[in-house]
């Protein structure tokens, strides 16, 4: 069996350059141009590519919407907190209020010996009580506390 041999197409002139190119030759061997070959052009992406990114857009927006769908309080939720019990410092006890003071007794007038006739000893006035824990200047005497003083 024979392979045929390809058929000779002849010498053509290069698309690219304009230099000859033998029957037997794909490429132009002056510029590197396919001669005999027909390269196609890529196709237009643009039009793929703008359906993909408004396809990408519309699946962002409806990511987004049922997120804050999702996310967004719909009725108010209470929650009570209980705060750690105060320490309420002891109450002070106030000292009883202050009730009605007795009136004063009336102290006896002090009276005095009748001077000695001849050299008899000095007299001295007779003791007189005077309240505890009265203020100075005060009439007013303690409840149920007296002093003796000579």
């Amino acid at each position: 069996m024979t392979t045929a041999a390809p058929p000779d197409q002849g010498e053509i002139a290069c698309p690219r350059c304009g230099a000859t190119v033998a029957g037997d030759q794909d490429w132009c061997l002056s510029c590197g141009d396919g001669a005999r070959t027909r390269v196609v052009p890529t196709p237009n992406w643009r039009l793929p590519l703008l359906l993909a990114a408004a396809v990408s857009a519309l699946a962002l927006i409806a990511i987004l919407l049922a997120f804050v769908q999702l996310t967004r309080d719909s009725a108010p939720v209470t929650t009570t907190t209980t705060a750690p019990a105060a320490t309420v410092p002891p109450a002070t006890t106030l000292p009883p209020a202050a009730t009605t003071v007795p009136p004063a007794t009336t102290l006896p007038p002090a009276t005095t010996l009748p001077p000695a006739a001849t050299g008899g000893a000095p007299t001295t006035p007779a003791p007189t009580t005077t309240p505890q824990g009265a203020l100075p200047g005060s009439t007013s005497p303690a409840p149920g506390a007296t002093t003796t003083t000579p």
